[in-house]
Parts: structure tokens; C-alpha cells; sequence
């Protein structure tokens, strides 16, 4: 525990001043690609995600019809989990825009987790609540961050994940 503690306190210190996350993931694409964990039930997630008619709707949301591609993952931020501010950004992928389904049900507006978006003055201009089987989808570049789940949550923030890319 004092180990733990520790180390959440780097982290902390960290995200006062850069990039930084605490919370669980599963990457969907990658394990896929390189045939891991055959038949595992969320890569049907990923499969959709670039079915054609998954990518056309895409498409036409996004207005732009370079989208070839979707990765997918899936997260899990629990009681004190969080994403700190970052536009999505990438030297390696070239994302036109990003997508949040969220699988959370029954969320709690004080419990925190939602997904916020910054104007220029880092002041929220929008923030969405995690709430089930909804999507948001926005184009990148734009600063956004998910805002900490609070310790008192009554359960986890679920979602399934991903970037649309050239």
C-alpha cells in the first residue's frame, strides 16, 4: 500500500503539468491484427467499427469521406480514474476524429467521468455525462479530457473507444 500510494502520488504530480491517465484499457485493434485472443467478444467491436456501413455512417457524421479505417478499444475508469486535457493528436496515425460509446448505465451526475471539452481559456464549453449506449464522435484536433471519477462512485465508466482515421 505505501508503495501504491507512492506511486499514485508521481502520477498526480505529473498531471499537474503534462499529459497523464489513470484508468484500465484494452486495446481492441492491435491484439486483432496480430491474431491474439481469437474469438474474444469485444473484437466484434472492432469488426463493426470498420464494417462499410459502420464507416460510411462515419463518414457522413464526420463530413469527411477520407475515413479508410477505425481502431477500437475498451475502457474502464473506476472511482478516482482520469484522462487529463489532450487534443488526440498522434505522430504515427492520422485521425480525422475520435468516438466514445459509452456502455455506462444508471451514472450519477455528481459522480463525475464526463467527457469535457476546453475553449482556447481552458473553460469547459461542453461535457457529457456517460450514459448508456450513447455516442460521441468530434473532429481532431480539440482539447477534451474524461474529468475524474469520483471516489464515492457507485460503479465503473465503460466505453468502447477509438479514432478515425485516413
Amino acid at each position: 500500500v505505501p508503495e501504491q500510494r507512492r506511486f499514485m502520488g508521481q502520477i498526480y504530480q505529473r498531471a499537474r503539468s503534462e499529459f497523464q491517465f489513470v484508468f484500465r484499457q484494452y486495446d481492441i485493434s492491435r491484439p486483432l491484427a496480430r491474431g491474439e485472443n481469437p474469438g474474444h467478444p469485444l473484437h466484434a467491436m472492432h469488426d463493426f467499427m470498420n464494417s462499410e456501413s459502420a464507416l460510411d455512417f462515419m463518414r457522413t457524421l464526420t463530413g469527411s469521406s477520407e475515413v479508410r479505417k477505425a481502431d477500437a478499444y475498451a475502457s474502464c475508469y473506476a472511482p478516482g480514474d482520469f484522462l487529463t486535457q489532450h487534443e488526440d493528436l498522434h505522430v504515427s496515425h492520422d485521425r480525422v476524429a475520435a468516438y466514445v460509446v459509452s456502455m455506462t448505465k444508471d451514472w450519477r451526475n455528481d459522480w463525475g467521468g464526463y467527457l469535457a471539452f476546453f475553449d482556447e481559456q481552458g473553460n469547459v464549453t461542453e461535457a457529457f455525462k456517460p450514459a448508456y449506449n450513447t455516442l460521441n464522435i468530434f473532429l481532431i484536433p480539440q482539447q477534451h479530457a474524461v474529468q475524474m471519477v469520483a471516489p464515492f462512485a457507485g460503479h465503473v465508466r465503460t466505453s468502447f473507444l477509438g479514432w478515425l482515421q485516413r
